[in-house]
């Protein structure tokens, strides 16, 4: 072939390809996006890129992550011409500090940080209101909520406003109960603190007032009679196998007066071989004089039993610390409430 035809065959060629020959493959990225761009250490970060074919023909391409300069994950796209698709990543910032990323020639950065968002706790049980004293053991629970920290990785402290003097050491404990606490206004609170640190600064918080029960409602110049039961739980002497009781002189409370009837029993039982005591069915009546005001009175006294001469047990009236024969203290405690007309 002489120069002019190879100059001619080429000049054709390239009239051919102008008029319906078709480029190859090509691929472009676009659009990095990168969620959160600040995002607590270990948490998982989204990134995404768009990829279209800008070339002729349909053909594949690997879309290369890259994290500080290092190739975290990779993953292959198959494209028409003319055609995108996203492609997502999902990473763990699993170190603190601000962090490169590259993707197909796209670059950006993102922000490892600690946690600085704090737990919520929520009280789950416990009372609230007005409680009777006759309740007055309570018990409280609580659990707490953290987006980073998982529920056993959450410390607590807490305190009863009215009894304790301020929050105790955090631990892993979710519940406390309060024995036979005594009349009067409390609130519980507690906190959480996950473990990065951060404590609940709202904390949870449950209030409630223990108060006597009214045993009765009078009016001035009326009386009533009945019986109460008391726990005392005495341990008596091995020896003993029977026990007396006896007549208490009436008290007061301003003016309303409570006379406990004659020959009060006493009842026991067996456990373990031991006799724990108890008196059953005390009878007593309370009397309203005329002319009483309008209002609410407790009546209170505490009684002691003793070891008495001759085998007996008595009471004594005032109880008196100081003797050496005690067995037992009796608090017997009414709430009248007096009204002055129905």
């Amino acid at each position: 072939m002489n120069q002019t035809t190879l100059y001619l065959a080429i000049a054709m060629a390239f009239l051919f390809c102008s008029l319906g020959c078709k480029s190859g493959p090509s691929f472009q990225a676009s659009n990095l996006i990168i969620e959160p761009t600040e995002a607590v250490v270990y948490d998982s970060i989204r990134i995404s890129v768009d990829v279209t074919n800008i070339g002729g023909t349909a053909g594949k391409h690997v879309v290369i992550l890259q994290i500080d300069g290092v190739e975290k994950a990779s993953k292959e796209v198959a494209l028409d011409p003319g055609m995108s698709t996203a492609v997502s990543f999902f990473v763990v910032a699993d170190e603190l500090g601000t962090h490169s990323v590259r993707v197909d020639g796209l670059a950006s950065t993102f922000q490892a940080t600690n946690d600085r968002t704090p737990p919520d706790t929520t009280i789950t049980a416990g009372p609230e209101g007005e409680i009777n004293l006759d309740a007055n053991t309570v018990t409280f629970r609580w659990v707490g909520s953290d987006d980073h920290s998982l529920p056993d990785e959450l410390a607590y402290s807490y305190y009863l406003e009215g009894r304790d003097d301020g929050y105790g050491e955090f631990t892993s404990v979710t519940s406390k109960t309060y024995p036979q606490l005594p009349e009067g206004s409390y609130t519980f609170h507690v906190r959480a603190k996950d473990k990065e640190g951060n404590i609940d600064p709202s904390t949870a918080e449950r209030s409630f007032t223990i108060a006597m029960p009214v045993d009765f409602v009078l009016m001035p110049g009326e009386e009533r009679t009945s019986v109460k039961s008391f726990p005392v739980d005495i341990l008596l002497p091995s020896n003993r196998t029977t026990i007396f009781s006896y007549t208490v002189a009436p008290f007061f409370a301003s003016g309303i007066s409570c006379i406990i009837g004659d020959k009060i029993p006493f009842e026991y039982t067996e456990i373990n071989g031991e006799r724990h005591v108890n008196l059953a069915r005390v009878p007593y009546t309370v009397r309203v004089p005329r002319g009483q005001g309008a209002g609410i009175y407790d009546l209170r006294y505490t009684f002691g039993i003793f070891e008495g001469g001759g085998g007996r047990t008595t009471w004594d009236n005032p109880y008196v610390p100081s003797s050496s024969s005690l067995l037992g203290l009796v608090e017997f405690r009414l709430r009248v409430k007096v009204e002055s007309s129905r």
